[in-house]
C-alpha cells in the first residue's frame, strides 16, 4: 500500500561536462574538402579526447549522424552529451575558412560560434587553440581570448 507521506523530490545530478564533435560539412564550391573536413573534427574530437573529466563521444557514435538533418538537441539527447560541436570547411586558396559552432545540447542554443581563416600550415595551432577554447566553454571558466 502507497504511504500517505510526501516524498522528497529527486534532485538531479549535476550535468556532467560531456561533448560529441560531429562531422564537419564541406562547404567548398568544389565539394572536394570532405578529407580535410573529416581530419579538422578528427582532431579536435582527439584534443577533446585528452581534457581531463571531459567525457567525449567515440567518432564512430558522433559520426553517424553524417549527412543526416537532425536537430542539435535530439542528437544531443541520443548520445546523451551536454554539448555539440559542428562545423564547416570552405576552402580558400591556401587557407580555409572553419565554421565552427558550440551547442547546448538539449537546448541547441548557441555557446560559442566563429568563423576563423586558417592557413593550412598553422592549422594544428588553431586547433589546439580553438580545443582549449571549447573546453573553458564547457567547463564553465571565463574566456578572455583564443
Amino acid at each position: 500500500m502507497p504511504s500517505s507521506r510526501s516524498r522528497t523530490p529527486v534532485t538531479p545530478a549535476p550535468e556532467t561536462p560531456s561533448i560529441a564533435v560531429l562531422p564537419f560539412e564541406d562547404m567548398s564550391q568544389e565539394k572536394n574538402q570532405e578529407y580535410m573536413a573529416d581530419g579538422i573534427a578528427d582532431e579536435l574530437l582527439n584534443l577533446l579526447s585528452q581534457v581531463p573529466n571531459l567525457k567525449v563521444i567515440a567518432r564512430t557514435s558522433s559520426f553517424s549522424f553524417k549527412g543526416q538533418q537532425i536537430d542539435i538537441g535530439e542528437i544531443a539527447r541520443r548520445l546523451g552529451v551536454a554539448h555539440i560541436l559542428e562545423g564547416a570547411v570552405l576552402a580558400l586558396g591556401h587557407a580555409n575558412d572553419l565554421v565552427l559552432g558550440l551547442e547546448r545540447g538539449v537546448t541547441g542554443a548557441h555557446a560559442d560560434v566563429g568563423v576563423q581563416r586558417v592557413q593550412r600550415q598553422p592549422l594544428e595551432r588553431f586547433l589546439e587553440s580553438y580545443a582549449a577554447l571549447v573546453e573553458r566553454k564547457v567547463f564553465g571558466k571565463a574566456v578572455l581570448t583564443v
